[in-house]
């Protein structure tokens, strides 16, 4: 069947909740972040696509095309700031990025003292209709913070992409024959993975929101489930400071290895799966690893690449 499309004068895309903490007083089911109040809303580039695959280039149709409430930091008087909103546009080309200067950075609208209930809003105007608009693309705020020294700090570099946005909801502006707003739904958005070594964008449908509650996912399968659960037992060998959840829900997973088999310098790995609870494999969208391969220390030609480890095998090899 071919993809729903819609036709519209405009786009809003309005912020409920960062991956700290819900900011406004809407009380949406998907939102899982946690309870008070956040001060800032990032994010990192924004992108409309047709069902062809081709963006809507919002720079094409002039700079007051886009705006949001709270605008920047910027425009609140923060003038030496560069994480303005042209940035959600301004690096189409490249919207990879741990920079300040291709991210936008606000603070909740009640902080901002503008009117509202402290969610945050981006406002798209087209100069004219646009047709068969498919899907919002979102790459999330991902500054990676260095200390005085210029260096990451180990423990903390990763603490500034909860600022990203984590519920957004979507509304096109006159769609098809109606005039005003239509909601087309909420959405739930990665958190910023704090690294560049990988396209992190993510891709909201207009006609498919999201649903994550537990309920949604494990559908009619709750037998099935508790019988998962009561062989489930935590590695006794692992040592941390929590317990480890059962079935857990997230969009980001991140594997540590700590040694190898005994050479000092290298480490590698073949390939992984992922299943979800159900027994079916989950699809892996983007790889990437830190450092990232041999020819990131001068071996152009070797094969053993990270996207390898999602691929069926081929194997990835890095420096220690």
């Amino acid at each position: 069947a071919p993809p729903t499309t819609y036709s519209c004068d405009g786009v809003t895309i309005k912020i409920h909740a960062t991956h700290e903490a819900q900011i406004d007083n809407t009380r949406l089911s998907l939102s899982n972040s946690a309870s008070g109040l956040s001060k800032y809303v990032g994010l990192g580039a924004l992108r409309l696509l047709r069902h062809d695959g081709s963006g809507v280039i919002v720079r094409d149709v002039g700079l007051d095309a886009i705006d949001a409430t709270p605008r920047d930091l910027h425009s609140l008087g923060y003038a030496g700031d560069a994480r303005r909103l042209k940035n959600l546009y301004s690096n189409e080309s490249d919207p990879v990025s741990t920079k300040d200067e291709d991210m936008w950075l606000v603070p909740d609208s009640v902080s901002a003292g503008t009117s509202g209930d402290g969610s945050v809003e981006v406002r798209i105007k087209f100069s004219s209709r646009i047709e068969d608009l498919y899907a919002v693309q979102v790459w999330n705020y991902n500054k990676v913070s260095k200390g005085d020294d210029g260096r990451y700090d180990v423990d903390s570099y990763d603490e500034d992409t909860l600022r990203g946005a984590a519920v957004v909801s979507v509304a096109l502006k006159n769609e098809g024959r109606r005039t005003g707003s239509r909601q087309m739904g909420a959405y739930y958005l990665r958190r910023g993975p704090s690294f560049a070594g990988f396209d992190y964008g993510q891709t909201l449908e207009l006609a498919s929101p999201h649903g994550i509650a537990a309920e949604d996912l494990l559908g009619g399968r709750r037998e099935g489930v508790s019988r998962l659960a009561a062989r489930f037992k935590p590695c006794a060998n692992m040592r941390q400071d929590y317990e480890t959840p059962f079935l857990p829900c997230g969009c980001l997973v991140k594997v540590v290895v700590h040694g190898g088999w005994g050479d000092k310098y290298y480490v590698g790995l073949d390939s992984f799966e992922i299943y979800d609870a159900h027994g079916s494999r989950v699809a892996v969208t983007g790889v990437g690893a830190c450092p990232a391969d041999l020819r990131s220390i001068g071996f152009a030609d070797d094969g053993r690449v990270a996207s390898n480890l999602a691929g069926g095998g081929g194997g990835a090899r890095a420096p220690g």
